[in-house]
């Protein structure tokens, strides 16, 4: 970066969320590059951490511009120092779509890799901590109770974990470790996802889903845009404090959920799962979405060439 920096000599120099090269910085206003911190998501717990340190609101203060997702993500960079002629809220960007010959091949291709039937209803639960997989098993097994051939794909946050299929071993559904199909399709109703780097595509799969680490107040959870980016209805809990401007953008169109127990999200689930007149009004909606949420990319370059 350093040599691009000399070499070239860009118009700016973009970091994504925040930076701690400031290095980089530095030489960048030294050679009158212009620095930008886009998609900028500061929760609370993340601004006290900046202020206690002795350089930690620096990443923010020496910025040319910061690009915030939110209004209270604009009032943390305040607090922190960061001069209010430097701060613009564009709203947070929302994920291309995969493109549609992709998107019907990676669903087929996963779809036969899992056992799916046409017609069976399948929940994809994505970036899941162990103290909220007994709620979503829970909500599996009634949701079986209407729907016997449903299939729960299960994806935790961490993969390394030691106790990766402790609870679904514990809650006696049959399960299958993706990374032992060896080609074979899944026989099991439950699949752990148990590799890297797959849930983007994964969520094609899905009738419906669920957005981990939003049941508890742990870790920065994941974000509801990307199985919505497949058009796919999107359940999650009530905690989402790093997530908060995108799902506020989420729950004013209508494509996001809040469950907060097992009943509410078997429900959910059946709803989404079994009404197609539902699936169909909602795909047209998040398709509509999706185009609105792309002109925030629109609204970074505006504001990165404007001099």
């Amino acid at each position: 970066a350093l040599i691009a920096l000399l070499r070239w000599r860009p118009k700016a120099l973009v970091f994504i969320e925040q930076t701690s090269n400031l290095h980089l910085v530095m030489l960048a206003r030294m050679l009158g590059v212009k620095v930008v911190i886009a998609n900028v998501s500061l929760t609370e717990y993340r601004a006290g951490k900046y202020r206690r340190r002795p350089f930690g609101s620096k990443r923010f203060k020496l910025a040319d511009l910061v690009l915030a997702v939110g209004e209270e993500h604009r009032q943390r960079l305040l607090d922190l120092g960061v001069h209010p002629d430097r701060i613009l809220v564009t709203g947070p960007p929302v994920p291309p779509p995969p493109k549609e010959q992709d998107r019907e091949r990676w669903s087929t291709e996963w779809r036969q890799r899992f056992g799916i039937r046409n017609g069976e209803p399948v929940i994809v639960a994505g970036s899941t901590y162990p103290e909220e997989e007994g709620v979503l098993l829970e909500a599996f097994r009634r949701v079986k109770q209407v729907a016997p051939d449903a299939k729960l794909v299960l994806a935790p946050r961490h993969t390394s974990r030691e106790d990766l299929d402790q609870v679904v071993r514990q809650s006696g559904l049959e399960y299958e470790l993706r990374s032992r199909l060896n080609g074979k399709p899944a026989q099991a109703d439950v699949i752990l996802l148990d590799t890297q780097g797959e849930l983007s595509h994964v969520w094609g799969t899905a009738t419906v889903a669920f957005v981990g680490g939003s049941l508890m107040r742990r870790g920065p959870g994941h974000s509801p845009l990307e199985p919505l980016s497949w058009c796919v209805p999107v359940t999650m809990g009530p905690s989402f404090e790093q997530q908060t401007a995108a799902v506020n953008l989420c729950k004013e169109w209508g494509i996001v959920q809040i469950c907060t127990d097992p009943a509410v999200l078997a429900e959910t689930w059946l709803a989404a799962s079994q009404n197609q007149e539902y699936r169909r009004a909602f795909s047209e909606r998040c398709e509509e979405f999706l185009t609105h949420g792309s002109k925030v990319y629109e609204r970074w370059w505006q504001a990165i060439c404007n001099e």
